[in-house]
């Protein structure tokens, strides 16, 4: 298992038209884009909500999700809608799974790995003998940093 990472991301949310509004609330559940479904990790739906009071008719609302990343285990596209609401009823809805600007692209690391003993891929179990395994890692995106200790 990958070890825990907290992974935030901030999804600004142009609110228009808000004129007298006080309180409004977003709500923003995500979405796996290559199964049009809401993003369950580990058992939790990713979603997240925050509560504003509008000072102009047009502005950006901020809404932050915070989840551990250990639980993606292949790349995935997360998409996060947006739902407007005021005293619960829903005002506007912004939800388009192919939406690039509400889309987030999250890149595992990959290694492969070659264990030999000496070179050989055989041996004979008479013997003392060291076992090498070469790992070679992919890090799309830069996710390992030069200079940082990392553990196998």
């Amino acid at each position: 298992m990958r070890p825990a990472v907290e992974l935030s991301y901030l999804d600004e949310d142009s609110q228009r038209d808000l004129v007298d509004a006080i309180d409004e609330e977003v709500c923003t559940p995500t979405h796996a884009q290559a199964t049009g479904k809401e993003l369950v990790i580990n058992g939790e739906t990713i979603t997240a909500t925050t509560t504003f009071i509008p000072t102009e008719p047009s502005g950006i609302a901020t809404v932050e999700f915070t989840f551990d990343s250990k639980y993606i285990t292949e790349d995935t596209d997360i998409v996060v809608f947006e739902n407007l609401y005021k005293d619960g009823k829903e005002l506007a809805v912004h939800a388009d799974i192919e939406d690039k600007g509400q889309t987030v692209k999250i890149r595992v690391p990959e290694i492969q790995t070659t264990a030999t003993v000496d070179g050989e891929k055989e041996i004979c179990a008479t013997e003392v003998f060291t076992l090498t395994d070469t790992v070679e890692y992919n890090t799309k995106l830069q996710l390992l940093l030069p200079m940082h200790l990392y553990q196998l």
